[in-house]
């Protein structure tokens, strides 16, 4: 991020932006079960994709983050929050393309 920062300033990619992406980066894997994706296989074995008892790592990772923010009354937006769930999810990144030209 600092390397695109520097690199491409029409990004117009902020201090806040990179703490954003390496939060997310550094808590996209917490949901994870030991063994990593083999627990997630075996707990999820025999349920169809749109199962809604389903394991998802990354819907637990952004279920723990909120109750690590929650529990340990971190300061932070909801705005930057969403985005932070929104990269660890990979969903929804598109609405983030704000126009920063102004």
């Amino acid at each position: 991020m600092k390397d695109l920062q520097s690199k491409q300033p029409e990004l117009k990619i902020s201090e806040q932006d990179i703490i954003n992406v390496t939060v997310a980066g550094l808590c996209h894997d917490l949901g994870h079960g030991p063994f990593s994706h083999t627990f997630e296989y075996s707990l999820n074995n025999g349920l169809s994709p749109n199962d809604p008892k389903r394991f998802d790592h990354e819907e637990a990772s952004i279920q723990l983050l909120a109750h690590l923010v929650k529990s340990n009354k971190i300061d932070i937006s909801d705005l930057d929050l969403q985005f932070i769930q929104d990269l660890i999810t990979g969903k929804g990144a598109d609405k983030y393309n704000k126009d920063k030209s102004n």
